[in-house]
């Protein structure tokens, strides 16, 4: 199977580091070159547990690589001739891993306001707003030497009292810990999905 050119890149990224690890690491140990030692280990094991890929922060190109049954029947970039005929959720292409600039558009005119107060951004993409009663978020992990995986937890909000941007906050309880909601069917499609995304071992779903 040939390699992609983001996988080229992850590996001759990790040989770099592992030349950086030998040559700090050893034979000296001075307390400076444990520190940059100590530093790549955490950086590898916490920080990196997606492993590098071109796109793995673009929404739009993450959603590409998924069933479109599992998607919004209505996606795509958003353009300033966008014609607005129902409600959609607005987010930029970028991942902030923040929810920031997330929003639902309502009208028109919500939409030109959405224009004229982000300019800043590069791209942004667009869904179908689904008015569900809850939303849930769903914190997916893939054990790396096994290769399986599976739901970690699963949190529901109240969307008529938590704006879409806003994170939950665990005391409030319009968050609630919904773990009774993980059965086997859930838990297969789940994995489904994140085995269709490159490089990705984890990460939470909103649905």
């Amino acid at each position: 199977m040939l390699l992609s050119l983001s996988d080229i890149i992850y590996i001759i990224f990790l040989i770099i580091i592992i030349l950086v690890f030998i040559k700090y690491c050893f034979p000296k140990y001075k307390i400076h070159n444990l520190v940059i030692c100590i530093a790549l280990v955490v950086w590898i094991l916490f920080v990196n547990v997606n492993p590098y890929s071109l796109d793995n922060d673009n929404k739009y190109s993450i959603l590409s690589h998924i069933n479109p049954k599992y998607l919004p029947k209505n996606m795509g970039i958003l353009t300033r001739d966008y014609v607005f005929t129902e409600p959609i959720v607005i987010k930029p292409t970028i991942c902030s891993r923040c929810s920031k600039q997330v929003k639902i558009i309502q009208t028109k005119e919500d939409l030109n306001n959405y224009f004229s107060q982000n300019e800043d951004i590069k791209e942004m993409m667009y869904q179908t707003f689904v008015p569900y009663k809850n939303e849930v978020g769903i914190l997916y992990e893939r054990n790396i030497i096994n290769n399986k995986g599976k739901i970690i937890s699963i949190i529901k909000r109240d969307p008529r009292y938590i704006d879409i941007a806003q994170s939950c906050d665990p005391y409030d309880n319009k968050c609630v810990d919904s773990e009774n909601l993980i059965t086997q069917k859930l838990s297969s499609v789940i994995c489904s999905i994140a085995d269709s995304i490159p490089n990705f071992n984890a990460g939470r779903f909103d649905a």
